[in-house]
């Protein structure tokens, strides 16, 4: 949740260097940007939902999973979306 919400404060900041540098192209792909584009969100709305369910049911597939499978999950889904 954290760095989603400082990832997008700092876009909304007006880094417009930071979407340029981190952002996924698929002209130009590299595994840096696919993995930093997963914390870039569209606007108030799309971040808002994102994090909504991530709070309300990011903890549970945790306890499911365990921390480590959970961050693996994470990344995993990610990259696939």
């Amino acid at each position: 949740l954290a760095i989603n919400i400082a990832v997008f404060v700092a876009t909304l900041a007006g880094n417009s260097g930071w979407l340029d540098t981190h952002g996924f192209r698929p002209a130009d792909p590299s595994w840096s940007t696919l993995l930093s584009s997963m914390f870039l969100h569209a606007g108030f709305a799309h971040i808002a939902g994102n994090m909504f369910f991530f709070w309300m049911f990011g903890d549970n597939v945790e306890d499911v999973l365990r921390p480590a499978k959970f961050v693996s999950a994470y990344l995993l889904t990610g990259i696939a979306a």
